[in-house]
């Protein structure tokens, strides 16, 4: 059998050391970090979207009251009846437009915000892994389940496995405890939310 690689030992070391990020870890997340912060851009384009809105309705409403008032005076022209057809059909574009625009940068934002706060609380965890369930529940705002000794079947582990398993719950429990106080900082924790 061979000897191990330099490079598999390397890594093995960064995982041993479960409280912090390997390199490549470390090396993703400044990329993630680096990237432009969507929620400010989100704010800029709303400001501008109001603004086009408004100037299409304002040449609109223009438009609609020059109708009106050739309407009253005589019979309406066509250039008069055409022009006001046309800034009602660009107020109606442009605002599906806007709509479009800006749904897809606040669902990008808010799955960056999401990705930030996920980074957020692992930065913070001791633990390397993290259990689906627990991880799943943390995405819905749930509590994670109770765990119970019975629960797990420590008869046919080796001493070993329990120790690393007992020591687990207890990560658990106190990473799981830093990701609600990361959440009510933000006001997102449903129990903080109804004021309990």
């Amino acid at each position: 059998m061979d000897p191990p690689s330099k490079c598999h030992e390397t890594h093995f070391n960064q995982e041993v050391d479960e409280g912090r990020l390997t390199a490549l870890e470390e090396k993703l997340v400044v990329q993630f970090d680096a990237e432009p912060n969507l929620e400010d851009a989100l704010i800029k384009e709303k400001e501008h979207c109001k603004q086009r809105l408004w100037s299409a309705f304002q040449n609109n409403a223009a438009a609609v009251a020059q109708l009106y008032k050739e309407g009253i005076a005589k019979e309406p022209s066509w250039p008069t009846f055409r022009n006001a057809a046309s800034t009602v059909t660009i107020l109606y574009k442009e605002g599906g437009d806007q709509i479009k625009l800006i749904s897809d940068l606040a669902y990008a934002s808010g799955q960056q915000k999401k990705t930030r706060d996920i980074l957020s609380w692992l930065r913070k965890s001791r633990r390397r892994f993290v259990r689906r369930e627990d991880l799943i529940c943390i995405l819905l705002g749930k509590a994670p389940p109770l765990r119970s000794k019975s629960s797990i079947s420590s008869s046919s582990a080796s001493p070993s496995v329990r120790r690393r398993d007992s020591s687990l719950r207890s990560n658990s429990e106190a990473d799981f405890q830093v990701f609600q106080e990361a959440l009510a900082l933000h006001g997102k924790h449903p129990a903080r939310a109804n004021g309990t």
